[in-house]
């Protein structure tokens, strides 16, 4: 905005035609107080960062016989902006709205000056691109770096998951992949620039694996307990133990579950192990006789129930001992 009513002129210094390219410094509330006329040339300049410069042209308006014309250039905030001696405004603080002033002041001792406010704008970016696919482990973290253009355009990013049970993405872009599957990462600019990346999360090898910690069986009456396995949807194979079998024998043929069979009253620890070579931790099993155990041996044989050994060993018929009749323990005195 000007104040005053001497005229004010804009140019570019290779007086080259106005183009849609915003410069990186407006220069507005000239103040003319006396007799001062200011020319104003934007052009670009070599600088760090490729920010546009600001040069400031100006014309006293005095007689011809005045023998002093010179003036002297100031920036009111050396922090922002700073001026050379011919009217060159280089910014100091690139960050968008910062503002600062610019006097020139008549070295004839008039008191003449004028005064430019100049504000900082930022260099929008004009495009945002990301790597058109990515590929990264359940469990495992990969880091987008967007291309945007111009280099030095100055925005604040913001990230997305179109799938977060799929991968998740923080504000630095950095990706996490949470299950097996696929989705799309996506990245704007404060102008609304976009772009998106289709990203795979494959299964991946498990990082841990969890069993319960306590659990109780009765001997005869399976028990059925599952391990599970982080990141959900790894892929393993696993292998079930028990630290004593005449107790409790555990059987999980590779899969997420396994099959206690409780054998005899005690405790015994079960462990699983994953092909790649993490255990997981202690599962205390608490076996228990069966308070309803048969002791009949001749209803036992007579209506051809099954019976077996505390080691799983089938018999034509219960003897001496702890036998497993139809799934319930039976002592035979």
């Amino acid at each position: 905005m000007l104040v005053g009513t001497l005229p004010v002129k804009v140019r570019f210094v290779d007086d080259s035609a106005f183009d849609k390219q915003i410069p990186n410094i407006l220069c507005g509330n000239i103040l003319d107080t006396l007799h001062l006329e200011i020319v104003i040339n934007l052009y670009k300049s070599k600088k760090i960062g490729q920010r546009e410069s600001l040069r400031i042209q100006q014309v006293l308006r005095e007689p011809d016989n005045a023998t002093d014309k010179t003036v002297t250039w100031k920036s009111e905030d050396p922090t922002v902006a700073t001026v050379d001696s011919n009217g060159k405004v280089t910014v100091v603080t690139p960050v968008n709205g910062a503002e600062g002033a610019i006097t020139c002041t008549a070295n004839d001792g008039s008191g003449v000056k004028a005064t430019c406010e100049v504000t900082v704008t930022p260099i929008l970016p004009e495009s945002i691109s990301l790597p058109s696919t990515m590929t990264v482990a359940a469990g495992q973290t990969v880091a987008l770096t967007p291309t945007i253009t111009p280099a030095d355009a100055v925005t604040t990013l913001t990230w997305s998951s179109d799938d977060e049970s799929i991968a998740t993405v923080n504000s630095k872009g950095v990706v996490t992949g949470v299950k097996k599957g696929q989705t799309f990462i996506n990245v704007e600019t404060d102008n609304g620039k976009t772009a998106y990346c289709k990203l795979t999360v494959t299964a991946g090898e498990p990082t841990e694996i969890i069993l319960p910690k306590n659990v109780t069986v009765t001997i005869g009456t399976p028990l059925t307990i599952t391990a599970t396995v982080i990141p959900e949807g790894a892929e393993t194979t696993l292998t079930w133990k028990s630290d004593d079998e005449t107790i409790v024998r555990v059987n999980g043929s590779g899969a997420l579950t396994g099959l206690l069979t409780g054998l005899a009253e005690g405790l015994a620890i079960v462990t699983v192990s994953t092909s790649n070579g993490l255990t997981s931790n202690a599962c205390k099993v608490k076996v228990e006789p069966d308070p309803s155990g048969i002791n009949d041996v001749q209803m036992a044989e007579s209506n051809n129930v099954p019976v077996f050994t505390l080691s799983g060993q089938r018999l034509a018929a219960p003897k001496k001992g702890i036998n497993i009749v139809g799934g319930k323990k039976m002592v035979v005195k």
